[in-house]
């Protein structure tokens, strides 16, 4: 029964790639698997979201997102590019880089370690114990960064169901360390200890076992370009990853921790609709990575593809829009007054489907055009967060945020029509 109900799908799928114009049993595989494990993330950040917000006091959850927030701002002096230059390379089948990347990695991840123990030293001076040995944490999940990069290894190389496999433990593992470590205490350290400890320890074996499910080749080929393509990712990492946390900072520092933590509670739903783009994007890289596809995906496919996911995308967010009233009465209660922060952030979603332009530039254009978009976008984010945080609060955080992405969307496309018409000169 199961293997004839297959059969027929696999018939529907082929019949609507008449219309689609897209390997649908590709993707429909892929998405499966991709969808099946960002649901389990989802239902774990949904599950542990709505314990911080019904067991942990505003003020405690504030602090524990002002570490978190802290952590990622001092991974921007660490080798952010390294992931994504993994990625590149995997999609282009060079699995040589993989261990030297990582050890590449810890290397660099040295400066990281000393400035959070840095920090850590400056809160202790100033009587801080719970910040102090919170940036003792991050020192130690600083000297782990390297391992991370092999969360993205299996969708590289296209092994979807492995990957929903991985990302899932990635994702429960934690989940189910943290809610054990609230239901016996509400003390910010030990909860920041549990979070930390749990991500090194998957971090870890998702690592030993990417080389494990991955072929490993020897030599050199693509491995000096997979290093030097990091080391330039991470030099716009020293921005970007910075302006990817400067609102919580900002937002602890002029409003305090309750602020910090109704603005993370009004993020979140609206953040994990992004699943919906994010999956396409992982499944669309394998594919567009290939050289081959650079002349037919730079025509007319994306832009097309770009407004096939435009009108499902803005019927979910409206969806999500009208019951998140019904919603945070039911999960988070304390926290009714982020409702409307919560709808306004979902609408400023509807220009995420820009995505596969980005994920097309990122698989074939070089640094320039990497350069070229995300240096602007996080100038641009940083500075309206520094002017309109403190003058309007969260709302300001909310606009600024809208203002970058309307900028950040007209550079991504006309930076893929001018690689377009490149393409279409060399075809001439």
């Amino acid at each position: 029964m199961i293997p004839h109900l297959k059969q027929r799908l696999h018939r529907l799928l082929r019949w609507s790639e008449k219309y689609t114009k897209t390997d649908m049993v590709y993707f429909a595989s892929g998405n499966f698997w991709l969808l099946f494990g960002r649901q389990i993330g989802l239902a774990s950040g949904f599950i542990l979201t709505v314990a911080f917000a019904n067991l942990l006091l505003p003020e405690s959850y504030g602090i524990y997102k002002y570490i978190l927030a802290g952590a990622g701002m001092i991974s921007a002096i660490s080798l952010t590019g390294s992931s994504p230059a993994a990625q590149r390379a995997l999609a282009k089948e060079h699995n040589n880089v993989i261990r030297p990347l990582v050890w590449y990695s810890f290397l660099w991840n040295i400066p990281a370690t000393v400035v959070s123990l840095g920090v850590a030293a400056y809160y202790f001076w100033y009587g801080n114990s719970i910040l102090g040995g919170g940036f003792i944490f991050v020192a130690l999940s600083t000297i782990f960064l390297g391992l991370g990069i092999s969360k993205s290894f299996f969708v590289a190389v296209g092994q979807f169901r492995i990957a929903a496999y991985f990302n899932t433990l990635r994702s429960v593992v934690p989940t189910m360390s943290i809610l054990v470590g609230l239901y016996f205490t509400k003390n910010v350290l030990v909860l920041i200890a549990i979070c930390i400890s749990s991500q090194i320890i998957m971090s870890i074996v998702t690592y030993y076992w990417s080389l494990r499910y991955i072929p490993h080749k020897d030599g050199d080929t693509y491995l000096k370009e997979s290093k030097k393509y990091s080391l330039y990712l991470s030099m716009m990492g020293l921005i970007q990853v910075p302006a990817q946390y400067v609102d919580q900072f900002l937002l602890w520092h002029f409003l305090g921790p309750v602020a910090l933590a109704s603005y993370t509670i009004a993020q979140g739903p609206a953040k994990e609709l992004r699943i919906i783009t994010d999956n396409i994007a992982n499944i669309a890289f394998p594919k567009l990575a290939h050289k081959e596809a650079s002349a037919h995906f730079a025509a007319n496919t994306i832009p097309k593809r770009t407004l096939q996911l435009l009108l499902p995308f803005a019927c979910i967010i409206l969806l999500y829009v009208l019951f998140a009233p019904i919603l945070f009465k039911i999960f988070f209660p304390k926290y009714l007054g982020s409702v409307f922060y919560s709808q306004l952030i979902a609408f400023g979603l509807l220009l995420q489907p820009r995505t596969l332009a980005d994920t097309f530039l990122f698989a074939h254009s070089g640094v320039k055009d990497r350069f070229a978009i995300n240096i602007p976008d996080s100038i641009i984010r940083i500075i309206l967060f520094a002017i309109l945080i403190p003058l309007f609060g969260i709302l300001g955080a909310i606009a600024a945020t809208y203002i970058t992405e309307i900028c950040t969307t007209g550079i991504v496309y006309y930076r893929y029509r001018a690689f377009e018409q490149k393409i279409a000169l060399l075809n001439k």
